[in-house]
C-alpha cells in the first residue's frame, strides 16, 4: 500500500515540474513572438512615414511642373506591333 502512495506522490510531483516547464517555456516563447512583431510595427511605421513623405513630395513636385518632361513617360512596348486577326469562323 505505501508502494502506491510513492507512485502517486512521485507522478503528482512529476505533472507539477512538467506543467511548470511547459508554462514557462510557453510564456517565453510568446514574450519572444511579442517583441518580434512589436519591432515589425515599428519598422513598418517608419517606412510606411519615408513612403507617405515620398508621396507627398511627388505630388508637391508634379503640381507645380518644375520635373515633369515627356522623357520620364513610360513608352510602349509594343508600338509598331502589327495585329494579327483569324478570319472565319470554328466548328467543332
Amino acid at each position: 500500500m505505501k508502494t502506491i502512495w510513492v507512485i502517486v506522490i512521485a507522478v503528482f510531483i512529476t505533472g507539477i515540474i512538467t506543467g511548470g516547464g511547459v508554462y514557462a517555456y510557453q510564456n517565453n516563447k510568446a514574450k519572444t513572438d511579442q517583441d518580434t512583431l512589436k519591432s515589425q510595427i515599428s519598422t513598418l511605421q517608419s517606412q510606411n512615414s519615408t513612403l507617405q513623405k515620398q508621396i507627398a513630395d511627388t505630388t508637391s513636385t508634379n503640381t507645380t511642373g518644375s520635373t515633369t518632361s515627356a522623357a520620364s513617360a513610360p513608352s510602349d512596348p509594343t508600338a509598331g506591333w502589327k495585329t494579327y486577326r483569324v478570319m472565319g469562323t470554328l466548328h467543332f
